[in-house]
Order: C-alpha cells, then sequence, then structure tokens
C-alpha cells in the first residue's frame, strides 16, 4: 500500500489508523481492507486517487460484496476501465471483453448515458472515485438497460455486481471517507 500510493515507510502508522477507523465504524474489517488495498492500490492511485479514496470505495463494495479479493480486483479493474487503459489491463491480465476502445469513445458514451464526464479538463481524468461519486448521484434515475451498459463500461461484466454495489451503496463510501 505504501508503495502503491507513493508513501514513505514513516506513514504506515497513519495508513493503519486510517484502516482502523474505517474497519470501526464500517462493514469491512482491517483485514479486509488490507487485501483490498494490496490488490489494488498501485492502480487506483495511477487513477488519481488517494488512499482514501481507495478506501471508500473498498469498503462501499465490500459492504454488499463481503469477498476482499473480488473487491481489490474489481477496484483494480475499474481504475483502468474509467481510463479506457486497454494495455494496461492486458498486460494485468485483465478481460477487456466490452472495455472502450479509447478515451474518447468511453468519455461520449458515458457522457450520452449519465451525463457524467470522466475528464476533470482535456489532459486529465477525474478520480475514479469521483466518477463513481458522480455516476451514484443520477443512478437511480437511469433505465436498467443503461446501469448495465454503464457497469460493463467501467468494469466488465465480471465486476458488474461490485460495480453496482459501490453505485447502489455511495453512501458507505461518502460516510467512510469522513
Amino acid at each position: 500500500t505504501l508503495q502503491g500510493f507513493g508513501l514513505l515507510a514513516d506513514q504506515a502508522e497513519d495508513v493503519v489508523n486510517k484502516i482502523d477507523a474505517v474497519a470501526n465504524t464500517q462493514p469491512v474489517t482491517a483485514n479486509d481492507i488490507g487485501e483490498i488495498l494490496t490488490r489494488s492500490s498501485a492502480a487506483m492511485s495511477a487513477a488519481n486517487n488517494t488512499l482514501d479514496e481507495t478506501i471508500a470505495l473498498g469498503t462501499a463494495a465490500n459492504a454488499v460484496i463481503q469477498n476482499a479479493d473480488t473487491v481489490g480486483t474489481t477496484l483494480k479493474t475499474l481504475s483502468m476501465y474509467s481510463r479506457a487503459a486497454k494495455t494496461d489491463a492486458e498486460a494485468a491480465g485483465i478481460e477487456v471483453d466490452g472495455m472502450a476502445d479509447s478515451v474518447s469513445k468511453l468519455r461520449t458514451e458515458l457522457k450520452s448515458l449519465t451525463g457524467v464526464d470522466i475528464m476533470a479538463d482535456n489532459k486529465n481524468f477525474k478520480s475514479t472515485y469521483q466518477i463513481m461519486k458522480e455516476i451514484s448521484e443520477v443512478w437511480g434515475s437511469l433505465t436498467d438497460v443503461s446501469k448495465a451498459n454503464v457497469t460493463e463500461m467501467l468494469a466488465g461484466k465480471r465486476n458488474a455486481n461490485a460495480v453496482s454495489a459501490i453505485l447502489n451503496n455511495f453512501s458507505v463510501a461518502e460516510s467512510a471517507m469522513e
């Protein structure tokens, strides 16, 4: 986790304190958060997420899925799919069926379905957390077909359940962030 987020060894206590604080107040164990971070930290950091945002998304997904391995892999996949990082995903052994072929295609399709832009500006992506937060705000108004398309676009068929869990329970992510 320290290496994945580019943190220094003297920041380890802060990481442990954050994990413990969330585990003591949310439906997730410290062990589960550790496993989620082990599987996703480098990819989530590369996708402009903070440690706090990664813990929050992992907590929201794990509240429903109850499988830290699956949740950690889903966050890694979500971070790559939401940036249309197909080459990175393939190199990581992630299934890319359903993944957008380009950033512009993903940006256009996701925006047409949800109204959410994955880009902060023309050169920088929003964090995965920010993208999921914005989608969660319109999630309830989407049709079932749109929801299925969005989840597949963001994480593929295998991870759609965990992505839906995050979007349906984003209040858990926000609570974990606090």
